[in-house]
């Protein structure tokens, strides 16, 4: 039985190998189709619609890190130089909120169902700030 399974053994690896090296390319080649079908079925529809990214009305003059929102849909937005921002109409007009808060590099945000903002500064520690 052993030596009959090294036969087979060895018949079936070359049989593997070539079969292999001929279909490799064309399931390669399969794989790239699919990827672009799957591009033209999920992203074109989304430009033939219209929408399309549109700048808010700031916050301008630093560089934003983060965003969250809270459950009245007020936007807030955070970035480097100890900048919070609040926008209560959609990002048409934003208000700095700083308060308190001393460290200068907000990296993340996050609300509780409070309404607290909680922001996480980069080597500051966390602040928070009850709206």
């Amino acid at each position: 039985m052993q030596g009959r399974q090294k036969i087979t053994t060895k018949l079936l690896i070359p049989i593997f190998h070539l079969i292999f090296r001929h279909f490799a390319p064309a399931v390669v080649k399969m794989m790239h189709l699919a990827s672009l079908f799957m591009f033209m079925a999920l992203i074109l529809p989304v430009l033939a619609s219209g929408q399309t990214w549109e700048q808010t009305n700031g916050p301008y003059g630093g560089n934003i890190h983060t965003l969250a929102i809270n459950s009245s849909g007020d936007i807030f937005a955070g970035g480097i130089g100890g900048e919070v921002f609040r926008s209560t109409d959609n990002g048409d007009n934003w208000t700095q909120i700083n308060n308190g808060l001393t460290n200068t590099d907000v990296r993340a945000l996050a609300i509780n169902s409070s309404g607290d903002i909680f922001a996480g500064t980069h080597g500051g520690g966390v602040y928070r700030y009850n709206s």
